[in-house]
């Protein structure tokens, strides 16, 4: 189950809305990856007013989920509160992942039977490089009962490019019919979302990069390859139980 949580936030249709207004797409675009991954999803909108609104929302998808993903709204205090709410129905740890163009994410087992639980943040960007490196991964175990690492290649890249020393980066690129990848232009847009066919990994060690890097095709969503917080380091593995059997 995808539950958005977000305060009067316009769902996605073609209206005219304020300059300072964001479109709410997190739980349309989680919905859709974790179809597209194999699962059977449900999309779940909801503003609660208290925390214990929010509660009786959770609690209520415990009864048919395997799995829970929750998106708060970017740039506010909804990720503390969702936090605090799920701590009451069980175990939860935050961390933040060593991911360029990301923040805090909790994770844990909440619920009698101990379903998995995972908060992502709200930015759309952070919240699409979460999907692809660690819900995907996530499903795809809990499907298969086995890791499945991500494909990859080297490519030549048409262009440098650079990313924050200390943190593995992963760079939204198009790459072409002649095996080359391009970096889009401007990353912190939301278009590179639709537009990117590959993600370029950038190490922690890499400032600048010129020569062949790794590229990640999008089709089909998955990369474990983080080389940092991921499904297959010990913190996560609690997540990637089976499905429970009726």
């Amino acid at each position: 189950n995808t539950l958005s949580l977000n305060d009067a936030l316009p769902i996605c249709f073609p209206v005219t809305i304020d300059a300072e207004d964001e479109f709410e797409s997190n739980s349309w675009f989680l919905t859709t990856f974790a179809r597209e991954v194999g699962a059977h999803a449900f999309r779940v909108h909801t503003i609660p007013e208290t925390a214990e609104q929010l509660k009786l929302v959770i609690e209520d998808q415990l009864v048919r989920a395997d799995l829970i993903v929750i998106s708060g709204e970017s740039k506010d205090e909804s990720f503390d509160l969702i936090t605090s709410v799920i701590s009451t129905l069980g175990e939860i740890q935050i961390v933040t992942p060593n991911l360029a163009e990301s923040s805090k994410h909790s994770f844990g087992l909440i619920g009698p039977d101990k379903t998995p639980v995972v908060v992502l943040p709200g930015d759309p960007i952070s919240n699409f490089l979460s999907a692809e490196l660690f819900i995907g991964p996530m499903i795809k175990k809990m499907l298969t009962g086995v890791n499945k690492e991500s494909q990859s290649k080297k490519v030549k890249l048409t262009k440098s490019i650079t990313s924050p020393s200390g943190k593995v980066s992963y760079i939204r690129g198009d790459l072409n019919a002649d095996g080359q990848v391009s970096p889009l232009a401007d990353q912190e847009s939301l278009i590179t979302l639709s537009k990117a066919n590959c993600l370029i990994r950038l190490g922690r060690q890499a400032t600048s990069r010129h020569g062949p890097r790794p590229a990640t095709p999008r089709r089909p969503f998955s990369c474990a390859q983080a080389g940092c917080c991921t499904p297959s380091c010990p913190c996560l593995r609690p997540l990637t139980q089976p499905p429970r059997r009726a």
